[in-house]
């Protein structure tokens, strides 16, 4: 069986947001993107340049697809695993796959029970 492997940021006080610059998501409001920068310990920066070198599939909601999107098409130089990883995508809404190979996943408790098969 397949393992699904969550990588999250998330601030003590249960804040779940990406991780980069300030304007990187803004969504309801939220004016501290960035905040995990200043705090990072190098090892992590290790970790996830190592992840980026194995094989994978990417399991993401329907915000970071649009956002990884629009950054990785542009920079498949930095991680081309990614560029030909599967993306499986929760959402319930129309989505335009911008990132070739892409499978939406409508119901996603039901399907990825089955893919981990």
């Amino acid at each position: 069986m397949r393992k699904v492997i969550v990588f999250e940021h998330l601030s003590l006080d249960g804040v779940v947001q990406a991780p980069s610059g300030k304007e990187e998501d803004v969504s309801n409001d939220f004016e501290h993107g960035g905040w995990t920068v200043p705090f990072q310990h190098p090892e992590i920066g290790q970790v996830i340049r190592g992840w980026m070198h194995e094989d994978c599939s990417l399991l993401l909601g329907r915000a970071t697809y649009e956002q990884w999107a629009s950054y990785w098409l542009l920079h498949s130089d930095v991680w081309p695993v990614a560029d030909h990883a599967m993306k499986y995508v929760a959402t319930r809404h129309a989505l335009p796959v911008l990132w070739q190979p892409t499978t939406c996943l409508k119901h996603p408790t039901s399907e990825l029970k089955l893919l981990k098969q």
